[in-house]
Order: C-alpha cells, then sequence, then structure tokens
C-alpha cells in the first residue's frame, strides 16, 4: 500500500488528477494515518468495502465496491499492487471504464500455495495490461521470463521501491541488525 501512496503523493497535481481507490480497510491506525496524509495534500481516497477475513469473498465484494467509483471517476490509468488487486484490476479492464492498466509487481513468487492462479494470470497480465512495473530488478526479470511476455515482447519497467532491503541489510552487521530486530545474539535463526 504505502508503494501506491508514495507515488500518489509524488504525481504533480498540475499534470495529474490522483485519486486513491482503496478496495478495503482494516480499521487500522496506520490506515487512519496515511488517509490523513492525502487529506493534507488534497488527493481524494475512496474505500470499497470494510475487509472481512477472507481474500477470495473480499475481491468479490472489493470489485463489486469498485465498480461505481470506477463509473464515476472514469480513469485513464489503473495502478493496481499485489495479486487480488491485480485480479480486480483485470476485472475492471473488461467491465469498466478505464483507459491504461498499469500493474506492479512486488514479490518474487506471487500467489504463493495457488498455483493454478499464478499460471493463469502470468499469461493474461501480459496480454490485458498496458504496462508491467517491477519494484526490482529481480522482479522485472521474472516478469520478462514468462512465456507469454517472450512471445508478445513486452518489457517489464524497473522501478524501484523506496526501500533496497539489500542495501540496508549490507550495511549492518549480524549483531546490528539482531540487536534492532531485538534478538538475543545467542538465539538460533531459521530462515523460510
Amino acid at each position: 500500500e504505502l508503494y501506491g501512496l508514495r507515488l500518489a503523493q509524488a504525481l504533480d497535481p498540475a499534470r495529474f488528477e490522483v485519486t486513491v481507490l482503496a478496495l478495503w480497510t482494516h480499521f487500522l491506525p496506520i490506515e487512519r494515518h496515511y488517509a490523513a496524509e492525502l487529506h493534507e495534500r488534497g488527493i481524494p481516497l475512496r474505500v470499497c468495502i470494510p475487509f472481512h477475513g477472507s481474500l477470495r469473498g473480499d475481491t468479490i465484494h472489493g470489485l463489486v465496491g469498485a465498480l461505481p467509483h470506477i463509473h464515476a471517476l472514469r480513469p485513464h490509468i489503473l495502478h493496481t499492487h499485489t495479486e487480488f488487486c491485480d485480479l480486480i484490476g483485470l476485472a475492471l479492464r473488461r467491465t469498466a471504464p478505464v483507459g491504461a492498466l498499469v500493474r506492479t509487481a512486488h514479490n518474487m513468487k506471487e500467489w504463493r500455495g495457488l498455483d493454478i492462479w499464478r499460471r493463469r494470470t502470468e499469461t493474461l497480465y501480459p496480454l490485458l495490461c498496458d504496462v508491467e512495473v517491477g519494484v526490482s530488478r529481480a522482479v522485472v526479470e521474472l516478469l520478462d521470463a514468462r512465456p507469454a511476455a517472450r512471445l508478445l515482447r513486452r518489457r517489464a519497467r524497473y522501478i524501484p521501491g523506496a526501500i533496497s532491503a539489500e542495501r540496508t541489510v549490507a550495511l549492518r552487521s549480524a549483531g546490528a541488525v539482531r540487536d534492532a530486530l531485538g534478538i538475543p545474539h545467542d538465539a538460533p535463526l531459521f530462515g523460510a
């Protein structure tokens, strides 16, 4: 979410009329903080539905909730982030007045545990998205390696995320990272 919010805030208001459309809300304090930031900058925020705890069910409700907003806004560019929101973007592209569809991929592996969805969307995204963006070079390489992207000669754009995890970790010793995270120096660590 932060990537999309920072992008919305960075766009020149003289050239772009930006509205942030949140598909759902969890009613968290950080969401209220972000809403206040957008309000201070004069960027409208619209929320479709409250999150009920089921990504699949809330994705369908988010799509239904987004339709009236998209019909009212008639965006020239619809920019989506994350797997479920990207699916809603694809559906909106087919059913609502949307100009260009821009999708930003943040993860090296999308649809964890749902390989059938990964296979379906890796074919659909190059066909239906006008632009795909990766927040790291590794993500861009994965996007460009998909068979549909290669066949269509569709290349993803690289727009780095605001935080370089590799650079941040490289600047710290293992002990400093443990201290920052509150992990004792003698505690074993396991990664997944």
